[in-house]
């Protein structure tokens, strides 16, 4: 889908959070889901006694961040044309309906969710 540095992933777009990549955008699954096990480990006692005594060594994500594999998924689904303000939740990367007009116009993600109290996100019901 893309890439981001580590320092982004750490500090600006981790587990929850919506990242426009190149021709979409995703929201970055939970940190237990990435897979981390070609990625260096380091044994530090301080960090071991701050986060409690059942985590006996950190991972470095920076030290080889090509090893590091983030699980994304498209998110939102629906997309919009900046055009023809048609709407689609199909996997189209351009409008359907531009397209049989002749033109080619790239879809935009829908920056309309839904989230509740408890922290559960979902697009936007346009349906309903």
């Amino acid at each position: 889908m893309g890439s981001l540095r580590p320092s982004q992933l750490l500090y600006h777009f981790g587990p929850g959070s919506i990242v426009d990549m190149m021709d979409q955008s995703v929201m970055v699954m939970a940190a237990d889901l990435w897979d981390t096990r070609y990625t260096p480990q380091e044994k530090d006692e301080r960090i071991i006694r701050a986060l409690g005594h059942n985590i006996n060594h950190i991972k470095l994500l920076n030290e080889r961040p090509g090893s590091v594999k983030v699980r994304a998924r498209e998110f939102p689904k629906w997309k919009i044309c900046p055009k023809c303000n048609m709407m689609t939740d199909f996997k189209n990367k351009h409008c359907h309906f531009c397209k049989q007009e002749g033109e080619e116009v790239e879809l935009y993600p829908s920056r309309f969710i839904v989230a509740c109290n408890h922290g559960h996100i979902q697009d936007f019901p346009y349906m309903e």
